[in-house]
């Protein structure tokens, strides 16, 4: 029995001497190892500990440190993007070695991408510079839009920008919907058409630009593009009979929203019960001043000689000087024609003709408007209501009536 405790107990000293053995080993060859990785990913243990070893995430860390790293360690893609950020930050000529290495280990990094972009646009090497910026737009970078939207504007660089529209194209939509307010739309027109011919844009997106366009007085460019948009749509007045519900943009119809307590007016589109389908109604309440214009549509009419023709009825409407649908450049002005003024019809429905030519000064763009005849009513507000139908504004020939 004693002898068979001894040969146990010799046998737990030597397993325990091997254990020992072993874990002296593994802290003297794989602990400095592992501890060296720790403190260089920034992981724990880096509260202490770590001063005998390079931190990859140190704002000092100098290139010798990251290429000391990267020599040791050769398929380390941390350490080789962190390499080239630090030489791209220094302008450091060894750059170009450092993201070749690191483009092929992480070809799709951030720091690689932002560097490769940086170089390219700065050596001029457009093609470049607009795959990089893709990529990195594509990936949820919006910060690369700015330097993305210049690239598309400038003269030389456009071209190898519309190169990467594809049918498959994500990026185009997110840049268009996010243009800068002073981005002149007509300079991304060429982008808008490709996006078109690949359908990569979105409906609201085309609105937007539409919208655009308009306000930069680009007329027809917004037309073509809302015909684009919205399908195959009639010459003239859009929506004339008030069958869809109003957009309230584009060359649609549009009206003012007044605050609720200091509404002047109302606008809506009813049924037009017994008849089949809807019409516009338009009631004053008196208690604030009427908007100018109240109801209003931008029309894109390229040739000169027209003539407007609708539906009327007003009911139990107050106003001494009457309403009347105006006629006023879209880029702004005076009225310089008008239908004769609508007064109180009883709820009794009339017809309404205004035979007009476009002035040369309107460009083929005029905004057709509901407006009180007295600016001095649309001040002091008016009550009623106003009924409308069957718009439309038709070519007339020189021989007409």
């Amino acid at each position: 029995m004693t002898v068979l405790l001894k040969k146990t107990w010799a046998s737990a000293v030597l397993w325990l001497c091997l254990v020992l053995g072993m874990g002296a080993v593994f802290w003297q060859v794989a602990v400095p190892d592992l501890w060296q990785r720790a403190c260089w990913l920034g992981e724990w243990p880096v509260e202490e500990g770590c001063e005998a070893y390079a931190f990859r995430h140190h704002p000092e860390t100098r290139p010798e440190v990251y290429s000391a790293h990267v020599q040791a360690h050769v398929g380390d893609a941390h350490a080789w993007t962190a390499l080239a950020q630090t030489l791209w930050v220094r302008q450091d000529p060894d750059l170009d070695a450092a993201l070749k290495v690191a483009g092929a280990l992480a070809p799709f990094h951030t720091t690689v991408l932002l560097a490769r972009a940086d170089l390219a646009l700065k050596r001029s090497d457009w093609p470049v510079a607009a795959q990089t910026l893709v990529a990195l737009v594509e990936r949820g970078f919006g910060q690369a839009q700015p330097s993305l939207q210049a690239l598309m504007q400038h003269p030389e660089g456009q071209p190898a920008v519309l190169a990467q529209v594809r049918p498959d194209t994500r990026w185009l939509d997110a840049v268009l919907a996010n243009l800068d307010a002073a981005t002149h739309p007509a300079t991304v027109l060429p982008f808008v058409d490709v996006g078109v011919q690949h359908g990569v844009l979105k409906a609201g997106t085309l609105l937007a630009m539409v919208d655009r366009l308009k306000r930069a007085n680009q007329w027809a460019d917004a037309h073509a593009l809302w015909v684009t948009q919205r399908g195959q749509v009639p010459a003239g007045l859009y929506n004339g009979d008030f069958e869809s519900r109003a957009l309230r943009r584009g060359f649609d119809w549009e009206w003012a929203q007044q605050a609720a307590g200091k509404a002047g007016m109302r606008v809506q589109q009813v049924s037009a019960s017994p008849d089949p389908g809807l019409l516009l109604q338009v009631d004053l309440t008196g208690r604030g001043a009427l908007p100018v214009p109240m109801v209003s549509q931008v029309v894109w009419l390229p040739g000169e000689r027209y003539r407007l023709r609708a539906r009327f009825m007003t009911d139990a409407l107050r106003t001494r000087e009457g309403v009347v649908w105006a006629l006023h450049c879209a880029q702004g002005g005076e009225r310089w024609a008008s239908s004769e003024p609508m007064r109180d019809t009883l709820r009794r429905w009339g017809e309404l003709t205004l035979d007009f030519e476009v002035p040369e000064q309107c460009a083929g763009a005029v905004r057709l408007q509901l407006e009180p005849q007295a600016t001095w009513e649309a001040r002091a507000g008016m009550t009623g209501s106003l009924y409308f139908d069957q718009m439309a504004i038709e070519p007339r020939s020189k021989d007409a009536p």
